[in-house]
């Protein structure tokens, strides 16, 4: 199959006549290949999913009606939870930011490095292999790392702790942010709050997730748990230093001691949707966005992996990880087989994941017999819903909305399969 940029779909169907038995060679391949099935003629024009007009009841975020809740819509008011769970999510909407940082974002060339003028400014360092090899050529802008990621903040002093440590003559001391303030529900930081001057040993204490020495050394690393940790890294997005995710807040519509915790999986899917009449400057940062978007994908993943490694006793790791996965590895001596990290089958890109894919594949084919079709599905960023959606929200660079072409592709791909 081939997606031309035209608004038609092109279905090509062919067979090499070495495939076909000796007494069908050089009849039309269609037949032979399809002798039970009818082919509508013509083919269907292009299926146009319409515009992005569709807007959540509940937190006001543009959508596509093809993304609709089945089970929760009607065929008049679709329902959406994607962005806010039904109102489940509540978060302030972005401050307007300042005129002057808000006429830089309409400079071309302010767009086009706004990922160094963002290093300039930035309070942490984004530690991380970042694979500039796959921008060379003529091809579309991609933000790419690899290993591990993380912030780490260098040392400085403010004038207040040093005035304060040189009255009570303090050799050594730390400037700690706390991790666990209380009644603070993504609300600028109120005074008092953000932190205290500490010496001796409780410098090192686990309460704090900052820690600034007055002393230079090596960056201290930023935990992924504490608010600040978006806003110190990314000061043109967040100028007003709001707060980001924390493990803290609840479900809006869910309370007591059953009341489900605000994942970061659900904060960040409000963070990047589009809303009626909200300026977000996360959504025009161009490749900025691209950096963001990567760095809140490794903040899922590893909230992921420290619930998997929390809840070891709940997935029975210990007759998996001990008996199964030694046989499996082909290990018969005991001193190889110990206490393993299990990672279930629902966590995607695992092992077990990729292998019970791969056991449901084999069982699809037992079942119905081998495939017939080899499908190639493509995406192409001229698609006219894209293109809609660019000129209605005011954005030129395509490239640099990874999550629209996201979303597009994946409903093509259910209405090529509702037509297959």
């Amino acid at each position: 199959m081939a997606l031309p940029s035209t608004s038609r779909l092109e279905f090509r169907q062919g067979v090499s006549s070495s495939a076909l038995p000796a007494s069908k060679r050089g009849h039309s391949p269609r037949l032979a290949m399809f002798p039970m099935v009818n082919l509508p003629s013509p083919l269907p024009v292009y299926d146009d999913l319409g515009d992005s007009t569709f807007i959540c009841q509940f937190c006001s975020a543009f959508f596509w009606y093809a993304e609709r809740v089945l089970y929760l819509s009607e065929k008049d008011r679709p329902c959406y939870t994607r962005c806010c769970r039904s109102g489940a999510v509540i978060l302030p909407y972005p401050l307007l930011p300042p005129p002057q940082l808000s006429s830089l974002y309409t400079c071309a060339s302010f767009r086009q490095n706004i990922r160094a003028y963002n290093s300039m400014f930035s309070m942490t360092s984004f530690r991380a292999v970042v694979d500039d090899d796959i921008n060379r050529g003529g091809g579309p802008y991609v933000f790419k790392v690899s290993g591990q990621l993380s912030h780490s903040i260098g040392s400085f002093c403010p004038n207040d702790a040093k005035q304060i440590a040189e009255e009570r003559n303090l050799d050594e001391y730390v400037v700690c942010l706390f991790n666990d303030v209380p009644d603070r529900r993504y609300t600028p930081p109120a005074p008092g709050t953000l932190g205290c001057i500490v010496f001796g040993d409780d410098c090192v204490s686990s309460r704090y997730d900052i820690l600034i020495h007055s002393k230079g050394g090596q960056a201290q690393r930023v935990s992924n748990l504490h608010p600040s940790y978006m806003p110190l890294q990314y000061p043109l997005l967040f100028p007003y230093g709001e707060d980001g995710w924390s493990p803290r807040p609840k479900l809006f519509n869910e309370s007591g001691s059953k009341a489900r915790n605000l994942t970061v999986n659900m904060y960040y899917s409000y963070q990047i949707h589009a809303r009626c009449n909200i300026h977000s400057l996360i959504l025009n940062s161009c490749r900025l966005f691209q950096q963001f978007l990567v760095d809140a994908y490794t903040c899922i993943e590893q909230s992921r992996l420290e619930f998997y490694q929390n809840n070891q006793e709940h997935l029975r790791s210990d007759f998996i990880s001990g008996i199964y996965d030694a046989l499996s590895n082909g290990d018969t001596e005991s001193r190889s087989v110990g206490r393993r990290v299990l990672l279930p089958p629902s966590f995607v890109g695992g092992p077990r994941y990729m292998y019970n894919h791969y056991q449901d594949a084999l069982s699809i084919c037992r079942e119905h017999g081998n495939p017939q079709y080899f499908i190639t599905f493509t995406c192409n960023v001229k698609w006219p819903e894209i293109r809609r959606y660019m000129l209605l929200h005011n954005q030129n660079d395509v490239h640099s909305r990874a999550d629209i072409i996201s979303r597009v592709f994946h409903m093509k791909v259910k209405t090529f399969i509702r037509f297959l």
